[in-house]
């Protein structure tokens, strides 16, 4: 998965003044004292790291040839000092692992070496590459633990380490990179095995993204996790995390998109969520939250959609949440709601999918919502919803699923049907009630018209149509090759009168390239070959 690289304005860090990027080329500047050394330690390193390589990765950094780096491949060097800043090799799909001598490349700012075929553990030398800022590890094949001394990286701004099979503990020492904007360590296999996220993550308030989804993780979610005001993105869905939603999250409005499900986390929905002016995606699905829907959400204007489907979340519908407009995807079902559909929601212009099922909502279903364009998918089913079913869902043309079964509804179906009913017990002995308002129905049903012979034997003449196909077919195929093989033996006698008798050898394995003057060997040759004329050889 290819992730967007963010990019922040310059900032001052912890030994002196680092540039944060604003393009693919830029360059780092500042003042230093003799470089040679340290050029000759990037060099030393990065050779080193080309011999352990495989053969074709070799070719691909051949212009790494020790004559300094900063024309080699995915090498940027700063303008004054020609020390390597930044190291990029995404795209050379390099097959090998990140050796100890990486951690020489102590002018290096930006180092992404995103590569499926990257193996082995993140070595502990990387830990001494204070200069880093943007760390981009994602999507390689990395495996062993994260290790402690990356919490030497006091500047870094982005440490993404998605997409690998990283295991062990998330170590304490990232809560000392306090210059933290993203964190993304995704799709793993962290185990937390002390049972908790470390305390120490609480000290990152500068996150704007913070991502801990489809690991093993367990215990409490960091409660400090939006202390900064600034968080947009915070995933953590498919783990084990228990107890609370982190209590700044009430007040984050900065969110836009928020995904906790399938995970067990508990407490009120009402009192641990606020509003969210920005909020784009909310997803809390598979949990064990409580409380009610807060009516205050309506003012979620850029909210599109709203998962929060098995739970225990109880009371009404707020009608309020008709006021966020630009809803487009709602799930509440298999919790216990109860009351009635707030006819607002039928007001949702851009709604397309409304799941309620499994809940106790009552009263009858609102028909604005058969003047939805949109509505592709509508689940009220197992709800104790009565009266009749609104005529305006007919006029749904997008409408591809509709569930409203395990209800208390009644009356007819508002949808048209057309043709003959099916002829068997369940139609026959069916009332013309279960039938009506429909234009074109017919059948043996007293209050349906009777169908017209033309329309009743329409089925039963492509029936026999197929049924004189499939037999006319192989029998033509038949007297087709009769004729053919009676033509060739017609031939074989003129020739045979107009020749003088020599019996010839047979030279070829092909029967129609042999002049054979004894026409009933050939003719019982054919009836072999042929599996005595069988339909399967027809041409």
């Amino acid at each position: 998965m290819t992730r967007n690289i963010t990019v922040a304005e310059p900032r001052i860090f912890e030994g002196g003044y680092v540039p944060t990027l604003k393009s693919e080329f830029s360059l780092f500047s500042g003042t230093f004292r003799d470089e040679s050394p340290t050029r000759q330690k990037e060099a030393d390193a990065l050779l080193k790291w080309k011999a352990s390589l495989d053969n074709q990765s070799r070719s691909f950094l051949s212009s790494w040839d020790g004559n300094g780096p900063c024309n080699c491949t995915g090498i940027i060097c700063g303008n004054s000092t020609r020390s390597l800043n930044r190291l990029d090799l995404s795209d050379n799909n390099l097959v090998g692992s990140l050796p100890p001598s990486i951690g020489n490349l102590t002018k290096v700012y930006y180092l992404y070496l995103g590569s499926k075929n990257i193996h082995g553990s993140i070595p502990q030398e990387m830990g001494i590459m204070i200069s880093l800022t943007d760390l981009y590890l994602s999507e390689a094949n990395l495996s062993g633990s994260v290790p402690a001394s990356i919490g030497n990286l006091k500047n870094l701004i982005y440490l993404h380490l998605f997409s690998n099979a990283l295991s062990g503990f998330v170590p304490s020492s990232i809560g000392n990179l306090t210059n933290l904007i993203e964190l993304v360590l995704d799709r793993n296999e962290l185990i937390c095995l002390s049972g908790f996220i470390p305390e120490e993550m609480n000290n990152l308030t500068s996150l704007t993204q913070f991502e801990l989804s489809e690991n093993f993780l367990i215990g409490h979610l960091p409660h400090q996790v939006c202390l900064g005001g600034v968080l947009k993105y915070f995933n953590a869905y498919n783990n084990y995390f228990t107890g609370p939603i982190p209590k700044t999250l009430k007040n984050c409005t900065s969110l836009y998109v928020v995904r906790l499900e399938r995970n067990k986390l508990t407490g009120n929905l009402s009192e641990d969520l606020g509003i969210y002016p920005n909020l784009n995606y909310l997803d809390l699905r598979y949990n064990e939250l409580t409380g009610e829907i807060s009516s205050k959400w309506g003012q979620c204007h850029k909210l599109t959609s709203l998962r929060i489907s098995n739970n225990n979340i109880t009371g009404e519908i707020p009608s309020e949440l008709g006021k966020a407009a630009q809803l487009q995807a709602w799930d509440l079902s298999s919790n216990h709601l109860t009351g009635g559909i707030p006819k607002e929601l039928g007001e949702l212009k851009l709604l397309f999918n409304l799941v309620l099922n499994d809940n106790h909502l009552s009263g009858s279903i609102p028909p604005q919502f058969g003047l939805r364009y949109a509505l592709a998918s509508l689940n009220l089913g197992a709800n104790n919803l009565p009266g009749s079913i609104p005529k305006s869902l007919s006029q749904c043309e997008k409408l591809l699923e509709l569930n409203l079964s395990v209800n208390r509804l009644s009356g007819g179906i508002p949808f048209e049907l057309e043709g003959p009913l099916p002829d068997n017990k369940a139609f026959r002995e069916a009332s013309f009630l279960a039938f009506r308002n429909n234009k074109g129905l017919c059948g043996n049903i007293t209050g349906l018209e009777a169908c017209s012979s033309n329309l009743n034997h329409n089925v039963d003449r492509k029936i026999n149509s197929k049924i004189v196909i499939a037999t006319v077919i192989p029998i033509l195929c038949t007297l087709l090759l009769v004729f053919v093989v009676f033509a060739i033996l017609s031939s074989s006698q003129r020739r045979e009168r107009k020749t003088d008798y020599k019996p010839m050898m047979v030279v070829s394995d092909d029967m129609f390239a042999i002049c054979n003057y004894d026409g009933k060997v050939m003719y019982e040759n054919i009836v072999n070959a042929t599996e005595e004329f069988d339909s399967k050889y027809c041409i």
